[in-house]
């Protein structure tokens, strides 16, 4: 192999290893801003449960069917994310959480499954 050859091949070697890097880089990128869209999507999904069930008193009324039902006609469009146990999750967060602000100086740190094993 000339040594022409043997240095295009290095310059090539490096080319790719810095885009398969960048490549890596964005794509964190992106799996992180999609995190944090995504908790706090579901901490206003909790957010408007909660005030449903509530109607603006201290506690909510026994006995509703509001999540199972909500389930049932989400799910089919946007898939079993919205189950009832999830939508039972996203209220809890909201309960645990209500402060929007320190839900946005969390978020950027705790992905959803650290926010819901708290």
């Amino acid at each position: 192999m000339e040594k022409n050859e043997l240095q295009q091949n290095v310059t090539t070697d490096k080319l790719v290893s810095d885009i398969h890097n960048i490549i890596e880089q964005g794509r964190q990128q992106a799996y992180a801003v999609a995190n944090q869209v995504a908790v706090l999507t579901y901490w206003h999904i909790g957010r408007r449960i909660v005030e449903e069930e509530q109607h603006g008193e201290v506690r909510a009324q026994y006995g509703t069917r509001l999540i199972k039902t909500l389930a049932e006609q989400l799910m089919p469009k946007y898939g079993n994310t919205f189950s009832k146990r999830n939508l039972d999750y996203f209220r809890q967060f909201y309960l645990c959480f209500s402060d929007l602000e320190i839900v946005n100086t969390r978020v950027h740190n705790l992905s959803w499954s650290h926010f819901r094993s708290i």
